[in-house]
């Protein structure tokens, strides 16, 4: 049963996230520890900011996901 689609345009209620701006704030502050010789804080800031990577890809992969086909989702790995 074909139901007629809707005039009503969608509305996204969730904002599009995105983890872009931490990576380079997370760089910056690492910067800055490395600089005053905060090593092991320079080292869990580039944890973080690997992790910021990791978020995005992820992000960027659901976003592609959500327009994909079904059989396309069997055949592609979210994280490469």
């Amino acid at each position: 049963m074909d139901r007629p689609r809707s005039s009503v345009p969608l509305i996204s209620v969730l904002r599009r996230r995105s983890a872009e701006d931490f990576i380079r704030r997370i760089a910056d502050v690492r910067a800055e520890a490395s600089a005053r010789g905060y090593s092991t804080l320079s080292y869990f800031l580039d944890i973080a900011m690997r992790e910021a990577m990791i978020q995005v890809d992820q992000e960027a992969h659901d976003r592609k996901a959500k327009n994909a086909s079904p059989a396309d989702l069997w055949t592609t790995s979210p994280r490469r």
